[in-house]
C-alpha cells in the first residue's frame, strides 16, 4: 500500500481546515503526526483512519447498561 507524507498545508485543504487548527490538533494529539526538525508530517492513510474514527464514535449510538 502506497502512503503519502503530507505536511501541515496538505492536510489542512485535505480537512479543510485553518493551517492553526492542524498546530492546535497536533499539540491536543488529536492528529497522528511526526516532528522533523521544526517541521511536521502527517501519513494521509493515518489521517483519514483518525478522521473516520472519529466520525464513527460520534455516530454510534449510546448503548445502555441495565
Amino acid at each position: 500500500m502506497n502512503d503519502e507524507i503530507l505536511d501541515v498545508e496538505e492536510v489542512a485543504t485535505l480537512l479543510k481546515l485553518h493551517k492553526n487548527t492542524i498546530y492546535r490538533f497536533c499539540r491536543e494529539g488529536v492528529l497522528p503526526h511526526q516532528k522533523f526538525g521544526q517541521q511536521l508530517r502527517f501519513s494521509k492513510n493515518a489521517v483519514v483512519e483518525r478522521l473516520n474514527q472519529n466520525f464513527i464514535d460520534r455516530n454510534a449510538p449510546e448503548t445502555v447498561e441495565k
